[in-house]
């Protein structure tokens, strides 16, 4: 049986960071889903990258190569029109069929790169859920029979992902993260909810949106909280979910992360981790003021009406991840 492959290429502008040795210029993956056999070729930008020790460099992927392949029953041929050029009009019915099936399969590759990048790397800017919407309509096709049936390209690009930041600790892809990203694109990720809204939190700050960034920022922190020490398969989860309802749940983050967790834990974020604690404690002072007021501000402990900076602003962002990290490392111990 012939195998019929379409391959898309995706132009990058560009939108992820890799450390690669030297003399490596790209990351080859292949693997099988749902009957397909995927090739995956990230390029890097061999002139765009800075040097990082002798050995490796840190570079931009200037363009990814997603190949699907699969055996089918035939392949049509090309006719030739009187103009001595190629005929696709009768096999359209043909491209689109296979397009509906191979298509999806393509579209979730690359969504399922853009989730490792974001989630896994906290690389900025990427929105995989939105992009899962989208389809590729201008891919090539061909078979192993030598028929090349053309192909076009799709530009995507994405400002400020490429661009080695770590104020926001934003992480390269590495040479160890081979495996992680295959089994990513084979079973894809589930990203939890916090997670999600958190890495909004931060192309918000990227973005200048302080005030949107600082919100998101509590309300990731209050999810974390919550899923910790109210999980869905418990009862302590049904009796916090009908208090809250009822408007009798008082306690706040602040409570949940020092004494109650000392309590539950036998240690405290508080005490593990003294001036992370004083920055949520400032971020949800501001997160207060801009849910009641609109305003960018929060008193400190003198009682000064203080607006942060975005230097400020990113600091919390970190005390934040931090914070999730530890809540996340005591579910896990439960």
């Amino acid at each position: 049986m012939p195998i019929l492959s379409a391959k898309k290429i995706i132009d990058l502008s560009p939108c992820f960071l890799v450390e690669l040795p030297v003399n490596e210029n790209s990351i080859e993956i292949e693997y099988t889903i749902d009957g397909y056999q995927m090739h995956i070729l990230c390029e890097v930008d061999p002139d765009g990258g800075a040097s990082i020790s002798g050995a490796l460099g840190l570079y931009p992927v200037n363009k990814i190569t997603i190949i699907a392949q699969k055996e089918v029953d035939f392949t049509p041929d090309i006719p030739v029109s009187n103009s001595e050029g190629k005929d696709f009009a009768n096999v359209q019915p043909f491209f689109q069929e296979k397009l509906n099936n191979y298509g999806p399969v393509v579209v979730e590759a690359f969504r399922r790169i853009l989730s490792f990048y974001k989630f896994n790397l906290n690389q900025p800017n990427l929105d995989p859920v939105n992009f899962k919407n989208n389809k590729f309509y201008d891919m090539q096709w061909y078979d192993n029979n030598g028929h090349d049936y053309g192909s076009l390209t799709l530009s995507f690009s994405s400002p400020l992902v490429g661009q080695t930041n770590r104020l926001f600790e934003v992480e390269p892809y590495r040479v160890s993260d081979y495996e992680l990203l295959k089994v990513t694109l084979i079973h894809g990720s589930t990203e939890e909810l916090q997670h999600q809204i958190l890495s909004d939190a931060q192309s918000a700050i990227m973005g200048k949106n302080l005030r949107r960034g600082v919100f998101e920022m509590a309300v990731a922190c209050e999810l974390a909280v919550k899923r910790t020490f109210f999980s869905k398969q418990s009862f302590s989860g049904d009796a916090f979910e009908f208090m809250e309802d009822k408007g009798k749940v008082k306690v706040t983050v602040l409570e949940f992360i020092s004494s109650i967790a000392k309590a539950v834990f036998n240690e405290s974020f508080k005490d593990n981790s003294s001036i992370d604690y004083q920055r949520i404690d400032y971020l949800f002072r501001c997160r207060n003021k801009i849910a009641h007021r609109g305003e960018l501000v929060f008193k400190d402990d003198s009682g000064n009406v203080c607006e942060p900076s975005p230097e400020i602003v990113r600091e919390w962002y970190k005390s934040a991840r931090t914070l999730i990290r530890w809540l996340e490392s005591q579910e896990q111990l439960k």
